[in-house]
C-alpha cells in the first residue's frame, strides 16, 4: 500500500492507494491541524517515515505571509484506525 501525506485546506492529510498512480481512498478529515502559536497560519510540508508500527512526521509551521517558519514533530502509531474515502481525480481517455 501507498500512503500520501499532503497539505490541505484546514491540515495535513493522508491518503492511500495499492498503486502510485490511484484510484486514491482519501481519510476526509486532516490527520494534524494547527495547535500551537507558532503554527498560526498553516501547518504544511509533511514528511514521514513509517518505522515500527509508527508514523513520525516532520511539517513546518508558518505565520501569516509566510513570514516565519518553524518546523515540529508529530508521531502516531501506525497503521492509522481510520475510514478513508474512494476518489480518483484522473481523466482517463
Amino acid at each position: 500500500i501507498f500512503y500520501l501525506f499532503f497539505t490541505g485546506e484546514e491540515g495535513i492529510g493522508v491518503a492511500r492507494s495499492n498503486h502510485p498512480f490511484g484510484p486514491w481512498e482519501i481519510y476526509p478529515y486532516p490527520i494534524l491541524t494547527k495547535t500551537q502559536s507558532w503554527e498560526s497560519y498553516k501547518v504544511i510540508a509533511p514528511t514521514v517515515i513509517i518505522e515500527n508500527n509508527k508514523a513520525r512526521m516532520w511539517y513546518m509551521g508558518a505565520k501569516p505571509d509566510f513570514s516565519d517558519f518553524a518546523i515540529g514533530y508529530a508521531e502516531s502509531d501506525f497503521p492509522f484506525d481510520c475510514k478513508y474515502v474512494l476518489i480518483n481525480y484522473c481523466n482517463e481517455e
